[in-house]
């Protein structure tokens, strides 16, 4: 046996046991020797060899899918544009995400298109050689496996070709998995605290990973004795907690709004019973009539609404995104800022008492979907900003083609959606309406203020978030490359086998130290089911976390027993 595993922990007689009678003698052989091959490479030498292939995988993803815009950058370079400013212009776009993703895509575009790469490329190598060595803590073999998986599933790489919160979150979950495996196998309280600050880093990067919280519950699976196990907890929690409570605070006191991220209320469970199940409706219960009142009085009769002839039963029946933004930002003008969208959580709430079947088959297809359907992410090759965007100042032209509503004839609303855009998108939100959207016909718009100075800090803003957008790769990919990669993604054995096959060999083998790699597998899940709750399934979502499964199946695969 070598002296240190690769991950840099004392090997074990018992490391390596023999996985059991799964195979054919032939193949046995032949993974016997596979596996000889792997036991005899220098942990030095492998790690070069595995760095050299993550950057090949890169470089041939590359020439199919060049690094792009991903789906929230402009998002993000709101908030950057920004953040040096003590008092925004836009508050909600700052209220709305958490700094960590704002910080580095703004720096890194303020270099250059090289860097876009460049760092695009160290993020996914790294990610990688991280879930490598995480997998390396157990075994050897399980390191190869997992290296493999990431390597051959173009899905996962495809996310560091689009630059956006998401490549970043997969990075930083990706080391974080690697610390909390060497935290875990060798724990103490101080270890657990400092992981606890490695969270919250990854939650400033996405305030979405606050659901990662839930590993704190892990140190109570470890073997000791309980008084250790809830120390640990409360270390990890604590901190987390404590760091999420200052970031607060720090919010409260630049933005006069006590929350680490603005809007989950918006999420979890009305955007999915709006947009996805269309289950929202003025007869569920007090919030929801209430809740029509101020649509019926407030939008429906202000453009686009009065020209395309919505009424409220189109409202309520669309499932359109634009009229989800549209209703976030009433609830601001509406109910008031500091009601933090609670009559929206409500109506939501009362939406799925109304019809818990629906919304619980709406969860359970997102969920089968984001671990069972081709999860793979392609790069479209424009340059697109953010999905809010479609809800920009000015105005929507379509697709060119015409639509007759009461005798009228007026532009097509483009994406399938009823209205061209929402009435006032939610990043104009303030606390005290002083920035409102006027329209001057069916389908134009613009922002009015009500302060001069904040008409010109707005311009600045839009100003340095083309320029920054200007400064992404302009270069094209090879479109018949890229389709062969996804016809790989579609045909690959997809996240939830890897699930899968992961809990029933752990069921089965019970490996040493397994129990890890089930509380990171659980913790990703979560993710993904916190996100079932209120949105759609979006591979972006899913693409971040399903490491983790495919850890779990090769540690429940090729780990040693206990």
């Amino acid at each position: 046996m070598r002296a240190l595993a690769l991950a840099g922990l004392p090997a074990d007689t018992n490391d390596h046991a023999a996985p059991g009678p799964l195979l054919g003698s032939g193949l046995r052989g032949r993974v016997a020797r596979l596996d000889d091959w792997i036991e005899g490479l220098a942990p030095a030498r492998g790690l070069a060899a595995l760095v050299a292939l993550a950057a090949a995988t890169w470089v041939l993803q590359s020439i199919a899918w060049p690094v792009t815009a991903g789906r929230d950058l402009g998002t993000y370079l709101r908030y950057y544009a920004q953040m040096w400013e003590w008092s925004a212009v836009f508050p909600q776009a700052m209220l709305g995400r958490t700094p960590g993703s704002a910080l580095v895509l703004g720096l890194v575009l303020e270099l250059g298109p090289w860097a876009v790469e460049l760092v695009s490329a160290l993020a996914f190598v790294a990610s990688v050689v991280a879930w490598t060595l995480a997998a390396a803590a157990f075994d050897r073999r399980a390191a190869a496996l997992v290296a493999a998986i990431l390597l051959l599933y173009p899905g996962y790489g495809a996310v560091f070709h689009q630059f956006s919160s998401d490549a970043l979150s997969a990075a930083g979950f990706a080391f974080l998995a690697l610390v909390a495996v060497r935290v875990a196998l060798r724990p103490s309280t101080r270890r657990f605290a400092l992981l606890g600050v490695g969270l919250v880093v990854l939650i400033l990067v996405r305030p979405a990973n606050q659901a990662l919280l839930a590993f704190g519950l892990a140190p109570l699976l470890l073997a000791a004795p309980w008084r250790e196990r809830l120390a640990r907890s409360a270390a990890f929690l604590g901190v987390s907690i404590g760091l999420l409570v200052a970031w607060s605070v720090h919010n409260a006191v630049r933005y006069d709004d006590f929350t680490v991220a603005r809007g989950s209320s918006i999420v979890v469970p009305f955007a999915r019973a709006f947009t996805e199940e269309r289950i929202v409706s003025p007869d569920n219960g007090p919030a929801s009539a209430r809740l029509a009142r101020a649509v019926e009085r407030d939008l429906l009769s202000e453009e686009p609404y009065r020209s395309y002839g919505i009424d409220l039963e189109t409202f309520f029946g669309s499932g359109s995104s634009r009229m989800l933004e549209d209703v976030a930002s009433l609830s601001d003008r509406a109910f008031g800022w500091d009601s933090d969208y609670a009559i929206l959580r409500e109506a939501g709430v009362e939406a799925v008492r109304a019809h818990p079947g629906a919304y619980a088959r709406g969860v359970a297809r997102t969920m089968w979907q984001l671990l069972r359907a081709p999860a793979y992410v392609v790069p479209s090759g424009s340059t697109r900003v953010s999905d809010e965007e479609s809800s920009s100042v000015g105005g929507d032209s379509g697709s060119g083609e015409t639509i007759v509503v009461n005798g009228r004839v007026l532009p097509k609303p483009s994406e399938g959606e009823p209205i061209p855009s929402s009435h006032q998108a939610l990043w104009v939100s303030t606390p005290d309406n002083r920035i409102r959207e006027v329209w001057s016909s069916p389908t134009e718009h613009h922002l009015v203020f009500r302060d001069p100075e904040d008409s010109a800090r707005a311009r600045r803003v839009e100003e340095e978030i083309g320029r920054l957008v200007e400064r992404l790769p302009s270069r094209a990919g090879r479109a018949a490359l890229g389709h062969r990669l996804n016809q790989i993604a579609y045909r690959f054995p997809p996240p939830g086998l890897w699930l899968a096959v992961g809990l029933a060999a752990w069921a089965w083998r019970r490996p040493r130290h397994g129990g890890v790699a089930l509380a990171l597998a659980a913790s990703g899940f979560l993710v993904l089911a916190v996100s079932a709750l209120g949105l759609p399934a979006v591979a972006e979502y899913a693409m971040p976390v399903v490491p983790s499964f495919a850890l779990l199946a090769a540690v429940g695969l090729l780990g040693g027993r206990r």
